[in-house]
């Protein structure tokens, strides 16, 4: 399925990206950033709405605000029948969404 038909985007976003983190080489494609760059978490959030507008698609980013609450925000968006659901932080973020 391309991005063109997703009607629900979630994403789960570890706050500390707010920290100024060292994007990974796939989040940094994703972003549309040629170099690194350090970015707050309102500017990660700011270019994911900016990126994923050209498709059509009003992506609903969920900070984290605590260890675990990836788990929660990716089991609420299973159940609300998002179509996909992306984890934007360390090793830790990701496990928990895919938890």
């Amino acid at each position: 399925m391309s991005f063109e038909n997703r009607k629900k985007l979630g994403i789960v976003l570890n706050k500390n990206a707010g920290l100024g983190v060292d994007l990974p080489p796939t989040a940094r494609r994703m972003l549309k950033m040629p170099v690194k760059e350090l970015l707050t978490a309102d500017e990660i959030i700011e270019r994911l709405h900016s990126i994923f507008s050209e498709y059509n698609i009003q992506p609903d980013v969920c900070v984290t605000e605590y260890a675990g609450h990836g788990v929660d925000l990716a089991r609420e968006m299973a159940e609300k029948k998002y179509d996909a659901v992306v984890a934007i932080g360390g090793d830790g973020t990701v496990n928990e969404v895919v938890n």
